[in-house]
């Protein structure tokens, strides 16, 4: 199961008690060790966290409580992350800071900066839980660490210009409105803060280039692990499994193998691989098996591949092989004909 960071349940004992309810009773039903609540160092299974928030909620009436667990521990979760944000030239410059090394709190969840308009950029939040499966207090307490961290920032400078819950409203739109500092709106197709294009460009009321090096030194070092063959070998898991979503690159690749894109490249070059390479081999080496080996039209092996035309798909087939997909896979097809005619 994947984990999180024991600082999710800051503050979690002082607001069950002020309903009145036992929090350690919660703790023990989602098997959430007392020696890893509220610490940075522990660690607790994701998907029990989110359980656990949205049943507590109910029990004790609080439909508010992912909101209000956010709001009193601020950015003071993210542990290192939260300095490295902090001493960014830029608004933008230190949530893509932190977007880089958020796998070291949590490999479950990614916040993505993703442009709207001309005036809007969105920081959209995902994570790995069943997209059946609704825990909307967990997805309303990051979407509000996301807004904090904004205005701590920029000294409250920025502020989102809306939000968007997939889910249907929990509470009264007043206490949302008073969470979040802006309109709240529901049955969204994302998850996600909508953000000024101007305050990206917004210097951090606490720049500091110098430690904000520092930071990013401690948090790679840290991140760094593993011999180049498991690399290589974990990092073609990922990649093979991004590739028909259309997002393997190593803005996605990175994170899974739980480091920053800049570590990611630094390990590979120290191992003498290159991305680009490695993901047109492995292209290369799997059209050759759906073309072979399944009954996939050329467009199917081609959305497979994590191509968004077939056209682009033809053209490397063209260059790895020097012919058509097409004609590839009649070409193979007649030679195990004739092979299996003489045997």
């Amino acid at each position: 199961m994947d984990s999180v960071r024991g600082s999710a349940l800051l503050e979690f004992d002082d607001v069950v008690q002020q309903r009145g309810a036992c929090a350690q009773d919660y703790l023990d039903r989602y098997r959430v060790r007392a020696d890893a609540a509220a610490r940075h160092e522990g660690t607790l299974g994701y998907r029990h966290l989110a359980q656990l928030l949205n049943e507590t909620a109910h029990a004790i009436d609080m439909p508010h409580l992912g909101m209000e667990l956010a709001n009193r521990q601020g950015s003071r979760l993210i542990g290192p992350l939260r300095n490295l944000a902090l001493t960014a030239n830029t608004v933008g410059e230190g949530l893509a800071a932190v977007l880089d090394y958020l796998h070291m709190h949590s490999r479950a969840i990614r916040f993505s900066l993703s442009p709207s308009d001309s005036t809007r950029t969105l920081l959209v939040f995902e994570n790995n839980l069943a997209a059946g499966l609704a825990l909307p207090q967990l997805v309303e307490k990051s979407l509000l660490h996301g807004c904090l961290l904004l205005r701590e920032m920029s000294n409250d400078a920025c502020q989102p210009k809306a939000v968007w819950l997939r889910h249907q409203p929990l509470s009264q739109a007043s206490l949302y409105r008073q969470y979040f500092g802006c309109p709240v709106l529901f049955s969204q197709s994302d998850n996600a803060v909508a953000l000024n294009v101007d305050d990206m460009s917004r210097p951090c009321a606490q720049a500091d280039p110098e430690l904000h090096a520092i930071i990013r030194f401690y948090l790679d070092t840290h991140a760094d692990s593993g011999s180049p063959d498991s690399l290589r070998m974990e990092m073609l898991q990922h990649m093979h499994a991004l590739l028909p979503r259309h997002r393997c690159n190593l803005e996605q690749v990175a994170p899974a193998l739980g480091m920053s894109v800049r570590t990611l490249q630094r390990r590979l070059k120290q191992a003498g691989m290159d991305f680009e390479v490695e993901l047109d081999n492995m292209r290369r080496d799997l059209a050759e098996h759906l073309l072979l080996q399944s009954d996939l039209s050329v467009t199917q092996v081609a959305q497979e591949l994590g191509y968004r035309c077939t056209a682009s798909f033809s053209r490397a087939h063209q260059r790895w092989f020097g012919i058509s997909p097409l004609v590839h896979r009649r070409r193979e097809q007649r030679r195990g004909g004739l092979a299996a005619a003489l045997s």
